[in-house]
Order: structure tokens, then sequence, then C-alpha cells
């Protein structure tokens, strides 16, 4: 699973100098994740790579595809998290 952000270094322009700096920010990470239900792929989604399950479902139950987690049979993450793929009952 990849990195939810990494640490890039900073670059100064200055009076038409680019230099390095001992300094680095953290970048958020990115990612296409493609949703399937049943089988069937529904969307792709572009987000952090982290909690992709909780993505999954809150986006489910925000369609009113599902009203509880009861209705979830099965829930995997495939292909390094770029693929969720659920089963309802």
């Amino acid at each position: 699973m990849p990195e939810a952000f990494s640490q890039t270094p900073v670059w100064h322009y200055r009076q038409g100098t680019l230099e390095t700096t001992p300094e680095s920010t953290p970048i958020v990470s990115e990612h296409a994740a493609t949703l399937s239900v049943n089988g069937e792929p529904w969307l792709t989604f572009i987000c952090s790579p982290i909690a992709l399950e909780a993505l999954a479902i809150g986006f489910l139950f925000n369609e009113n595809v599902i009203t509880s987690l009861a209705e979830v049979k099965d829930l995997n993450l495939t292909d390094e998290g770029r693929r969720i793929e659920v089963q309802l009952n």
C-alpha cells in the first residue's frame, strides 16, 4: 500500500538561481482507486491511499446503495489499493 505522503525537498528560486535547501515538506500522495460492486465497475476515485475501506463504505452509504454495514458481504483491496471490490448481500 502506498504511503499517505512523501517528504519532498524544498527548492528556492532567488534572483535567477535555483537552490536546494536542507528543508523538506510533506506532500500528500494521491492515486486512482476503482470501486467495483458485485463485480461491476462503478467509478474511479482520485484519493489518498489510506482508509480505502471506509471511503468505499461511506460512498455506498451516502449514495443510498446500502443502509447498514450488514448489507456488505465482503470487501477486498487489490492491485496495491487501486481496486476496491465490494460484494453486497
